[in-house]
């Protein structure tokens, strides 16, 4: 039952409609007892959206596209991996002092632990969540990766925040198809959007990832026989982690899997 004492959390982006965010972390505050409710909102200002998560008390936010970096700059610190990714998508609320921090490599490094990424590596975009990718990338030993995006200094930009860490090589779109490992981190992947690449030229042993959750990109390359993996487990770990910085409690994985896809 909604009271006086109950705990608000939320996620912010635009548009925003597409997110599991609010019914897995809700399933989650009912499983552990927790008096707290997560919402979704649409904004078109982050600045007074940050500014409305002090004022009514708000404990903890995802932030979603298109925000993850321009929400930095509103924030009262930052741990030391999202200052290294320079993208934010988990906030908590301190007793007044927002922290940021970046769940989403977390999410992603899940994703490709059991991979063996020794293999000529594409990340298609160069927003916040292609910066998430390439460190959980190099934690998992990464050495280099081709990056391609249709504004070729975003891309550059990309370049130079990882320059010490890993070699990033810009490269065309025709160059895409020579890779084994394809990750889109656009938002091709949601129903409606336009597709960034041909998956008719994508050679048939090649791994398409998707970070976008019930992925059509995925489900189409899946009707042209190629193998790939959507966004799920990114979702649900990156959740994972942002739970635990809220509540300090790790949720059962299999029951989120369960509250997304349904029981096995």
């Amino acid at each position: 039952m909604i009271g006086p004492q109950t705990k608000l959390y939320a996620i912010i982006g635009k548009p925003i409609k597409h997110s599991l965010s609010p019914k897995l972390h809700n399933a989650m505050f009912e499983k552990y007892g927790i008096d707290a409710v997560y919402l979704a909102f649409e904004v078109n200002n982050i600045k007074q959206a940050v500014e409305g998560v002090k004022g009514l008390g708000i404990k903890g936010l995802n932030v979603t596209l298109p925000f993850k970096n321009e929400v930095i700059k509103f924030l009262d610190s930052i741990e030391s991996q999202a200052k290294i990714i320079g993208s934010i998508n988990t906030i908590k609320n301190s007793n007044g002092a927002l922290l940021g921090y970046n769940t989403d490599y977390l999410g992603f490094f899940e994703t490709i632990k059991d991979i063996d990424c020794n293999k000529s590596i594409c990340i298609l975009g160069s927003g916040g969540a292609s910066a998430a990718c390439i460190y959980a990338f190099y934690k998992k030993g990464v050495k280099s990766l081709n990056i391609y995006n249709r504004t070729f200094a975003n891309a550059f930009t990309l370049k130079e925040q990882f320059g010490d860490l890993i070699t990033l090589n810009l490269i065309e779109k025709k160059d895409i198809y020579k890779n084994e490992i394809i990750v889109n981190t656009t938002s091709a992947g949601i129903l409606g959007s336009e597709d960034i690449i041909d998956l008719n030229l994508l050679n048939k042993n090649s791994l398409l990832i998707d970070i976008v959750y019930k992925s059509e990109l995925i489900k189409k390359a899946a009707a042209v026989g190629i193998n790939g993996i959507d966004g799920t487990k990114m979702f649900i770990y990156q959740a994972y982690h942002a739970f635990k910085i809220w509540t300090d409690i790790e949720f059962d994985i299999n029951h989120a899997f369960e509250v997304i896809n349904g029981p096995s």
